[in-house]
């Protein structure tokens, strides 16, 4: 693919292969060179980010080549694979403070370049979302000039599978499957008296399933049985779209008299990308604008 400079569907890899474990040795291997560029540990993580963003790294400007993306035969853009792609997301997720080196302005640039690909400019608006709500947080508002304020700088944690999920710790939980089923991340934080759970729906279609009716039918238990019963939670969803428009929110109270598996009483927002991230939604909205013209 390099020496040609395009991409063809000939180049996609078995969807059967485990991409994840072809390319561990090899992030291992970069993380590991760090002391080699420096001594400094974020070395290797700003070239993790170079590589995904299409940029040169400064430092080393030899160790990225910005191939990351190719341009197929129909001029979209897209990664060599999709399950190639997923797996280097996971691998992002994985490694520690990966977020405080991912280049979110430089992701934003290539947003132009991923509008003929639209499955590819939803993942690429999604994980730009995902980045800068584990950096800066966001305040969800409500009634009565009340306000939930999700934490700036909470870490990324991989949530593996379908399964139970395992030694929960606050951070913003995100599935290394694609498509997983309502949410594109769970946040999880914890005040004195309560822990904070907010299901995240991020999306560009202007249609979507009801995803909080989803995640609250079961989705929302495993995430209850992981807390336990010593400490009382309190539930929100959060529906993150791509047009303009003021936030809303609306209580979904439990009804009396039912079972403990009966959906709990939740807040549901609905809030514009713009909200959550001026830039990212600028630079939707300016890549929208070229494709349109």
């Amino acid at each position: 693919m390099k020496a040609r400079g395009s991409f063809h569907d000939d180049d996609l890899l078995d969807p059967g292969i485990n991409a994840y474990e072809m390319m561990k040795p090899t992030i291992s291997k970069i993380l590991n060179s760090a002391p080699l560029l420096g001594d400094d540990p974020s070395h290797a993580k700003r070239i993790l980010s170079a590589a995904l963003t299409r940029q040169e790294y400064g430092a080393a400007p030899w160790l990225t080549d910005r191939r990351f993306l190719f341009q197929d035969s129909d001029s979209r853009w897209r990664c060599p694979s999709e399950c190639a792609l997923m797996a280097l997301r996971r691998l992002t997720i994985e490694i520690a403070d990966f977020y405080k080196y991912m280049l979110v302005r430089q992701w934003r640039d290539v947003f132009p370049q991923l509008v003929p690909n639209r499955s590819m400019l939803g993942f690429a608006v999604e994980y730009a979302v995902t980045i800068e709500l584990s950096r800066l947080g966001v305040v969800f508002p409500r009634a009565q000039n009340r306000a939930l304020r999700m934490p700036e700088n909470l870490p990324l944690h991989p949530l593996l599978n379908v399964g139970p999920v395992r030694d929960l710790q606050q951070g913003l939980w995100v599935p290394v499957q694609y498509n997983y089923p309502f949410i594109n991340c769970v946040a999880v934080w914890h005040d004195p008296t309560v822990t904070h759970i907010c299901a995240i729906q991020i999306t560009i279609a202007n249609d979507h399933s009801d995803s909080r009716e989803g995640f609250f039918q079961d989705e929302w238990k495993k995430w209850r049985d992981a807390v336990g019963s010593n400490k009382s939670i309190e539930w929100s969803f959060a529906w993150i779209y791509g047009e303009f428009g003021r936030p809303q929110h609306k209580q979904y109270k439990r009804p009396r008299n039912r079972q403990d598996d009966a959906p709990p009483t939740h807040i549901a927002y609905k809030m514009a990308i713009e909200y959550v991230s001026p830039a990212v939604r600028a630079a939707l909205e300016q890549a929208l604008d070229r494709g349109r013209g």
